[in-house]
């Protein structure tokens, strides 16, 4: 099996996995020896390459962390108010704060799975309302130990956060990826003739050969697989190419004459 539809982030994957778990146990191996090193070599730039294995986005982790983050408070207070807002016997002033909390703070889940940059701006929006509401909150005690004011000050602190992250963002130079292609290259190219040099050393037996085979490519071979499935349903969800119609004749149609057979004498 030669690969060909492995992207960068899948070769960071599998030779990550290749070079540090699979090669070690098969280190008496001729080929292994061989480019085993050549291999950790191809995966150390990987490693190295501007945005490689991230996308080229610059702080897309802590962007991810942040969110993460965002998002559990402002899910934890939206949950938390309706569960008090739907109990029997809540009093009218803790309603009146719950509803509050609604509407100037979490209005509905869906916010967050807006983007970054509309989570940042209505957090910018609704710091400012939180300061009148600060007592009423502080009244409200969370399960962990601490009170809605916490849980609300938390999430509108992760939404600014996530500005200052977007303005760090665009402050950055875009990376350069113009040899990201021939890294790949490179790598898929050393990868199948690192697999036909272990098959070429191991054709006096078959069973070894299939056995070793599997052990070290199994990983690489399943993210192919992935790949190429992948590229398979895209290209069958392709619209057919559309059938030119027949552009209709203006000509009349021939007029079949009965053949006459000839006179006979």
């Amino acid at each position: 099996m030669s690969y060909q539809f492995l992207t960068l982030n899948d070769l960071h994957l599998g030779l990550r996995d290749l070079v540090q778990v699979r090669l070690p146990t098969h280190g008496d191996l001729h080929a292994v020896r061989s480019y085993g090193p050549r291999l950790a070599a191809r995966l150390a730039e990987i490693v190295a390459s501007p945005g490689a294995a991230a996308g080229g986005e610059p702080f897309a982790a802590e962007l991810s962390e942040t969110d993460a983050v965002h998002d559990g408070y402002g899910g934890a207070i939206w949950h938390l108010s309706e569960a008090l807002l739907r109990a029997p016997k809540v009093s009218e002033a803790l309603r009146a704060t719950l509803t509050a909390v609604r509407e100037r703070v979490i209005p509905e889940l869906a916010e967050l799975k807006r983007s970054h940059a509309d989570e940042a701006a209505a957090a910018a929006r609704r710091e400012p309302e939180l300061a009148a509401m600060k007592a009423e909150l502080k009244a409200i005690p969370t399960p962990d130990g601490r009170t809605l004011y916490d849980w609300c000050a938390g999430y509108l602190r992760a939404g600014k956060e996530l500005d200052g992250l977007l303005q760090r963002r665009a402050d950055v130079a875009p990376a350069d990826r113009s040899g990201l292609g021939t890294l790949r290259g490179r790598c898929v190219g050393m990868l199948n003739r690192f697999r036909a040099a272990l098959a070429d050393e191991l054709d006096d037996d078959a069973s070894q050969a299939a056995a070793v085979d599997a052990a070290l490519f199994a990983y690489l071979d399943a993210l192919e697989a992935k790949r190429a499935a992948a590229g398979a349903v895209t290209e069958a969800a392709k619209p057919a190419e559309p059938v030119a119609p027949t552009k209709p004749s203006n000509a009349p149609a021939p007029v079949t004459r009965p053949s006459v057979a000839p006179p006979t004498n």
